[in-house]
């Protein structure tokens, strides 16, 4: 079987290791926090967190800022709604929470080791692209073990079919002999079909972006280049069918 496939790109976050759970604590440990010393309802300061968070995702993307501030205005708006004093000293603890999910350390899938491992053997390249702050990304690569694994990490704010052909341009390789791996469709997978690339989306954890944008599926435009997989597990099968 000639193979067509030579690139693989690779998202990091709820792709190669989990991250989503990370978030989730922090916006369950701001709900305790003001049920407890300010009596809102748990239910609602996590809703309104949520809320206030998913629409700020299209302004600030997914930098440092947004998940602070997003602690910060849910904090402030139960204030306005409940005729509570804002108290800053409070309002900076509660921006603690949500920072410290930078720092916190991911868990690794257990099968991506394995799986990265038989990739390589099969003679693909590999190289992950991945949305956030630079320096965050570059630690989760390296506290996650994975970075032997991959020849170049590409950390950006948002993924583009033009950074697609640059990475393709990059490795030298033709853009239908790439193919992207990703856990969301407006973040990772639409713009590297834009792109001309084949793609597999493994929906892992949420997809917070698709639940704002409401982005249309692909099946319909891209029904040659699209897979779909439970997770990386399924990656060495599907690229068996696409190089067929």
């Amino acid at each position: 079987m000639a193979k067509q496939i030579k690139l693989l790109i690779l998202d990091l976050d709820d792709t190669l290791i989990s991250t989503h759970p990370l978030y989730e604590a922090r916006r369950h440990a701001f709900a305790a926090k003001m049920e407890r010393y300010l009596g809102v309802e748990y239910e609602e300061a996590y809703e309104t967190l949520v809320k206030i968070d998913k629409a700020s995702i299209p302004s600030l993307g997914v930098g440092l800022d947004r998940f602070p501030l997003s602690f910060s205005h849910t904090y402030k708006s139960l204030c306005e709604k409940h005729g509570f004093e804002h108290d800053v000293h409070f309002d900076r603890e509660l921006q603690a929470i949500a920072e410290s999910v930078f720092i916190a350390r991911s868990i690794v899938y257990p099968y991506t080791p394995r799986i990265l491992i038989q990739l390589i053997q099969q003679g693909y390249e590999l190289c992950i692209l991945t949305r956030g702050d630079r320096s965050v990304q570059l630690r989760r690569v390296i506290e996650s073990n994975l970075a032997s694994y991959f020849s170049n990490v590409f950390v950006v704010d948002k993924k583009t079919d033009i950074q697609f052909k640059r990475i393709c341009q990059f490795y030298d390789v033709n853009i239908g002999e790439a193919v992207m791996i990703g856990n969301s469709m407006y973040g990772d997978i639409l713009p590297a079909l834009e792109a001309g690339l084949f793609a597999i989306l493994i929906p892992n954890g949420t997809k917070e972006i698709e639940d704002v944008l409401q982005s249309p599926s692909p099946e319909n435009n891209y029904p040659d280049h699209l897979f779909r997989g439970t997770n990386l597990t399924d990656v060495p099968d599907i690229l068996t069918r696409i190089n067929t």
